[in-house]
């Protein structure tokens, strides 16, 4: 799950490059906001699954 939400927050960067000049307002604001949502979401289960291994 946590490669998936990595991938999820690599895909939305990369979306938002190729993509950034054809995107509405709301896509070009809510794009960066899940993908940072996700990425944090990542983040705390990592650190959650390193705390439980060690």
């Amino acid at each position: 799950m946590i490669a998936t939400n990595a991938l999820w927050v690599l895909l939305s960067v990369v979306a938002l490059t190729v993509w950034l000049d054809e995107l509405h307002i709301a896509g070009s604001v809510w794009i960066p906001m899940q993908a940072v949502v996700v990425g944090g979401s990542a983040l705390l289960q990592y650190l959650a699954l390193c705390q439980s291994r060690g």
